[in-house]
């Protein structure tokens, strides 16, 4: 009875937050229903285990979930997800109490759960899944998660041996949890026009997850992402039960995947990764690449990381990273790389408001910027600028590390938004890209919104 009565109230919360705020409380019916119930998720019926997918791993989990629910959609299956973001225990739940009726029944075809990392036993001890997806396990907010070895084995622990497996086939960490199953689907990119190779002085690779030796790539999509193997003890990437993207070309935007041609609406090369995986998923469960394609041309990813500000009469790309995540670094600097015209890119990694005591002494906080890979902008068609209270000059060591001129780079001392968006609009340039903290956007457009209420 005490399930009962926790959906119930989660219910009602949940109809009253869709009359009040839509945009709010994505995770507060779930949240509710454990503060009556602890074990509110094993009260379900009619919910078929076999029919759950896991969505996890360190970068790509919101899109890929969000492309993989669009696309079970378009082939007719009937589908739950939670494609907010909230991916811990309350969001799970809140997916859960959205996809069932008032008695507590679900009744759907595929239930996607996008899961973080950290919050995965707590989701798998109420929540059993047959299958599990899992992009990649990079180097991520290591004042929280540490080395990328914790959450490498906090996911291993987690693993079921009767689960399916979808790996990346590029990821050394990802892919060995192959040894965990007996069935497992792997997807890949090929190399392209966007690939390339880490062989400068200060790069680094990573450790066999198997013998810890030294990983060779033949070719890198992204940090640390691509074609691999270990010369010692013979870990490589997979040639079998392998969905893999070929015939890449960024400039008619299209892919291949066995021999269909797929519309590129999403040029970042990271991108690729997502497709790859939805597509060997769709594929497992029978879905034509055919349909998989048609999806893909219509997809809209409402957890893009690019935001448009205005100022000045000029149009500001707003490229939002997360702190301590190469990964996304690496993905705002390809997309910028993408664009052929004259640009002005202004970098802030670590500001406002991100001073926190788990980043205290500030320079630590350009670290991960060691992993990303600066040089597909290092052109005379780029203009650099750097700001920061705190840590600009180390921004500047680091580009200096890919060959930049220390006298072509702008450097701005400051975190103050009119300061940095003048700075950036002074430079002639026809186009303009900001990359900075996922946070921060909210204190550029508040600025932006007082200063054009200011000019009435």
């Amino acid at each position: 009875m005490r399930f009962y009565f926790a959906l119930w109230i989660a219910k009602l919360a949940e109809i009253a937050i869709k009359l009040i705020d839509p945009t709010r409380g994505t995770d507060f019916p779930g949240k509710l229903a454990y503060r009556i119930d602890r074990n509110f998720m094993r009260g379900f019926r009619q919910l078929d285990t076999d029919r759950v997918i896991f969505i996890t791993g360190t970068n790509g989990k919101s899109t890929t979930t969000n492309l993989l629910y669009h696309t079970m959609k378009c082939a007719g299956k009937k589908t739950i997800a939670n494609l907010t973001g909230s991916n811990m225990l309350n969001g799970a739940a809140s997916c859960l109490i959205a996809g069932s009726d008032w008695r507590g029944r679900v009744k759907a075809d595929v239930i996607l759960i996008e899961v973080d990392e950290r919050s995965l036993p707590y989701i798998i001890g109420q929540l059993p899944g047959k299958y599990m997806l899992i992009t990649n396990i990079m180097q991520d907010q290591v004042h929280r998660n540490g080395d990328p070895d914790f959450i490498y084995q906090l996911v291993r622990k987690n693993i079921k041996t009767d689960m399916t497996l979808f790996l990346n086939n590029d990821e050394p960490r990802s892919k060995s949890y192959e040894t965990c199953v007996s069935e497992v689907r792997y997807f890949g990119v090929s190399r392209n026009s966007q690939s390339y190779q880490k062989d400068g002085m200060y790069d680094v690779t990573m450790p066999c997850p198997h013998c810890f030796s030294k990983i060779e790539f033949e070719y890198m999509n992204s940090a640390n992402i691509g074609r691999f193997h270990c010369d010692y003890c013979g870990f490589c990437s997979s040639e079998t039960a392998l969905t893999q993207i070929e015939e890449i070309d960024f400039g008619q935007k299209h892919f291949s995947v066995r021999g269909v041609v797929h519309p590129l609406t999403y040029d970042v090369p990271i991108m690729l990764y997502n497709y790859a995986a939805v597509s060997a998923v769709a594929n497992y469960f029978g879905i034509a690449d055919e349909t998989v394609s048609n999806a893909y041309s219509d997809f809209v990813n409402l957890e893009g990381r690019m935001d448009i500000l205005h100022y000045r009469g000029k149009q500001i790309h707003y490229l939002r990273i997360k702190q301590g995540n190469p990964e996304t670094i690496q993905m705002a600097v390809d997309a910028i790389a993408l664009d052929p015209s004259p640009k002005a890119v202004a970098f802030g990694m670590c500001i406002i408001p991100e001073r926190r005591p788990q980043w205290v002494p500030h320079y630590t906080n350009t670290y991960y910027a060691y992993e990303s890979n600066f040089k597909p902008i290092r052109n005379d068609r780029t203009d650099l600028m750097v700001f920061s209270d705190y840590i600009a000059y180390d921004q500047v060591n680091r580009l200096l590390y890919d060959g930049f001129d220390e006298n072509a780079i702008k450097v701005i001392n400051s975190e103050d938004p009119k300061t940095v968006l003048d700075a950036l609009c002074d430079m002639e340039s026809e186009a303009y890209y900001l990359v900075a903290p996922v946070r921060n956007i909210k204190i550029f457009k508040s600025f932006l919104k007082k200063a054009q209420e200011g000019d009435r």
